[in-house]
């Protein structure tokens, strides 16, 4: 059996880790993205009209396996990195780019994060729903959800074209990096598929997947929409502090 897709009954949910082996990773991340892939499509295909729960708090409760198992991956690249797991890393990092890519260019879950979006004010939502719900819609639209089908296309050859240099170099030893061409960022504002649909965007990089041509396995905790709701946490902390201060 697989530690990484066993149920975890230790103290705190913690994960097996003197029983995970670097061969466990590729099955289990197989499983995380078929799992993640299903319930995106369950939500996408919601015949019930979009509102807040059925589809923001839904995408928040989508890819916990996903989720748990970037943690431990990150925890064992980070801490005790090989060549078994920096293979596992290149193999992956393709993989989870075109995963999260396909769910912020999938048009009918944009169509019903933006109807909920557009009808903000009809759900009585408290100050963090609502900040989960502007940042989740702002990332989407970053990440091309607007876009025409001819300007994503175009964004599709550019983030091809950007990603080769960037995987042959992704695991260079520092001491070489220096003499490695380092990788083209891939920007929605400076590219040439620049389009009206991001009118509040035109200096900031598409969020998450989309900003960078490859990415670490290890980077993408950061596109999880459960971690979104806690920087709107943090995000309402401060705002509340900042008024303390100016009262």
């Amino acid at each position: 059996m697989n530690p990484l897709l066993e149920d975890w009954t230790a103290p705190f949910g913690a994960p097996p880790l003197d029983r995970i082996r670097p061969e466990h990773f590729i099955p289990a991340y197989t499983q995380a993205l078929s799992d993640h892939d299903a319930e995106i499509a369950g939500i996408a295909g919601d015949p019930a009209p979009a509102d807040f729960s059925n589809t923001i708090v839904a995408l928040e409760r989508s890819g916990k396996l996903l989720t748990r198992i970037d943690a431990v991956f990150s925890a064992f690249s980070g801490s005790a990195t090989n060549d078994a797991l920096q293979a596992i890393e290149m193999e992956m990092a393709p993989r989870l780019s075109a995963h999260w890519t396909a769910i912020y260019l999938n048009a009918a879950l944009f169509a019903r994060l933006d109807a909920v979006w557009r009808r903000r004010d009809e759900f009585g939502l408290d100050p963090e729903s609502l900040k989960v719900l502007e940042r989740i819609h702002l990332d989407f639209v970053r990440a091309g959800a607007r876009l025409s089908p001819e300007a994503r296309a175009r964004m599709d050859a550019a983030k091809s074209g950007a990603s080769e240099p960037f995987a042959s170099s992704a695991l260079v030893p520092d001491s070489q990096r220096a003499r490695t061409s380092s990788p083209k960022r891939v920007d929605v504002a400076s590219s040439s598929w620049k389009s009206d649909a991001l009118p509040n965007t035109s200096r900031s990089p598409a969020y998450g997947c989309v900003s960078t041509a490859h990415f670490s396995p290890t980077d993408a905790n950061d596109r999880h929409f459960p971690a979104i709701r806690a920087s709107a946490r943090s995000w309402n902390r401060a705002a509340a502090s900042s008024r303390s201060f100016a009262a």
